[in-house]
């Protein structure tokens, strides 16, 4: 499935370089890495976090807090390919 989203450039993200992380995050993702997901959900500040994506070594994933007073102000579309 692939989903893209209308993000308004005002609206704040938090971010993850693949330097903040364990050295072996690829291969076996250690327990450490939800702990990043889990303070991101917790805190709430932002209702973006890009982290670096497993896969694509260039590219970015993006967790979207949709508690976060933020999440109504962009629009996601997911497509079936």
């Amino acid at each position: 499935m692939l989903a893209t989203a209308e993000i308004p450039d005002e609206l704040e993200r938090e971010q993850i370089e693949a330097s903040d992380l364990p050295a072996n995050w690829r291969e076996s993702p250690p327990p450490a890495l939800a702990k990043f997901g889990d303070d991101f959900a917790q805190r709430a500040e932002c209702c973006l976090l890009l982290v670096p994506s497993a896969l694509a070594v260039t590219e970015k994933d993006c967790l979207i807090n949709p508690q976060q007073a933020d999440f109504g102000r962009f629009s996601c579309v997911a497509l079936n390919l």
